[in-house]
């Protein structure tokens, strides 16, 4: 399923708001589900977001607690503090994550080295 944003974000709560939308469209009881997979397209700077005439912009109390959400996880590491609509499983998908071939295009820390 697709989700086409009003306005462009970087609010991590409310991509998550989306992405629970879409999958309450498509979820059928009786199947087993796996993990949910993101893909996001139209990514542009923030200095260039156009706002919509029709919505009401976020309150800077907003703003300020997703500087702050960041900036805990850029000190502390990533999922220090993270939302409880994601889930506990980290374990589940860190045995999945093992598994992953290693990114050396994309990583620095991946990066293929030879010794001679």
């Amino acid at each position: 399923t697709t989700v086409t944003l009003s306005v462009p974000t970087h609010d991590t709560f409310t991509l998550i708001t989306e992405a629970r939308k879409a999958l309450h469209r498509i979820y059928k009881p009786g199947y087993r589900y796996k993990k949910v997979g993101v893909c996001l397209t139209g990514i542009i700077p923030k200095e260039f977001v156009q706002g919509n005439l029709f919505e009401t912009p976020k309150s800077w109390k907003q703003k300020d607690f997703m500087k702050t959400f960041d900036a805990i996880n850029a000190k502390y590491g990533k999922s220090t503090i993270k939302s409880a609509l994601l889930g506990s499983r980290n374990e589940e998908w860190e045995l999945i994550r093992k598994e992953r071939s290693p990114r050396y295009t994309t990583q620095w820390n991946e990066l293929l080295t030879l010794k001679f």
